[in-house]
C-alpha cells in the first residue's frame, strides 16, 4: 500500500511540474522570458 502511495505522490508531484511549466508558456500579454525556454537555436554547429 505504501508503495502505491508514494508511486502516486511521484506522478502528482511530475504533473504538477508540468502544470506549472506550461503555465509559465501562457501569453498574458507581459513580456516573459520562459516564453524562450523551450526554443533552441543552432548556431556555429552547437546543437
Amino acid at each position: 500500500m505504501q508503495e502505491i502511495i508514494r508511486k502516486a505522490e511521484q506522478d502528482m508531484k511530475r504533473a504538477t511540474e508540468a502544470t506549472l511549466k506550461d503555465f509559465n508558456s501562457v501569453r498574458t500579454g507581459r513580456a516573459s522570458l520562459t516564453l524562450l525556454d523551450g526554443i533552441q537555436v543552432d548556431y556555429h554547429g552547437t546543437l
